[in-house]
């Protein structure tokens, strides 16, 4: 396989991207680089959350096994000026979540990384 080199050069402008994915007792907060547009941030139809369940095993080198995606719908968005509580169904423990944001921001297209990923080893309380 060939080696591929990139530059990358700070333009001085923050590229729109989730910043922060935090777990909450019934959903999680994504925190973002810039300001929100309010009405893609507050439609749940602009989130779409899909979880994998693995169970996890204290031996090393024991395969793991997963039940499979499932769908977790978005019951309730809130949003703030810079972030979204997601109001999540299904969420549990041992469950690696991703979360496909469709949001802009002010004046902004889509976010340039449109997936965040967390595993939820506990529900916070």
């Amino acid at each position: 396989m060939p080696l591929v080199t990139q530059r990358l050069v700070w333009t001085g402008k923050t590229p729109f991207e989730i910043s922060q994915i935090k777990a909450k007792p019934d959903g999680f907060q994504l925190v973002f680089t810039n300001p929100l547009d309010l009405a893609t941030a507050s439609d749940p139809a602009s989130y779409s959350g899909k979880s994998h369940t693995f169970y996890l095993h204290r031996q090393v080198r024991q395969p793991v096994i997963d039940i499979g995606p499932s769908d977790d719908p978005i019951r309730d968005v809130a949003v703030d000026r810079l972030s979204v509580r997601l109001v999540v169904d299904g969420t549990d423990s041992s469950t690696s979540t991703s979360c496909t944001e469709g949001v802009r921001s002010e004046g902004e297209p889509a976010v340039c990384t449109p997936v965040g990923y967390y595993t939820l080893n506990q529900v916070p309380r």
